[in-house]
């Protein structure tokens, strides 16, 4: 993100680096999750947790995630969101993985 900036002269400040795109925390946490089990990580087989709203935060809390106002340049580099994270969390998972089996002797 910074390289593009600096590429395309934008002026220096803060920006919001959001996608745009609405996604809700469960969904982020399901995706998670199938990436792991996709990846052979072991899971409980209950991972996701559902805590309930403290009376506190009712009416005050945002159950999904959602950049607004994103400049175009942005949007453009943070197009599908959860295309990009399950990509990431998916070769991440395996990685550990490989990791794993390599420290208990698994592979060789």
């Amino acid at each position: 993100m910074l390289l593009q900036a600096w590429d395309t002269g934008q002026p220096s400040g803060v920006y919001n680096l959001g996608s745009g795109v609405a996604i809700s925390h469960r969904e982020i946490a399901e995706k998670a999750v199938s990436a792991a089990r996709a990846s052979q990580m072991r899971l409980d087989p209950e991972p996701i947790r559902v805590v309930p709203m403290p009376e506190a935060l009712r009416g005050k809390f945002q159950f999904y995630t959602k950049a607004e106002g994103v400049l175009p340049w942005v949007a453009a580099i943070t197009a599908d969101p959860m295309e990009k994270m399950v990509r990431y969390w998916t070769e991440w998972a395996q990685g550990q993985v490989e990791d794993n089996r390599s420290h208990s002797g698994e592979d060789r």
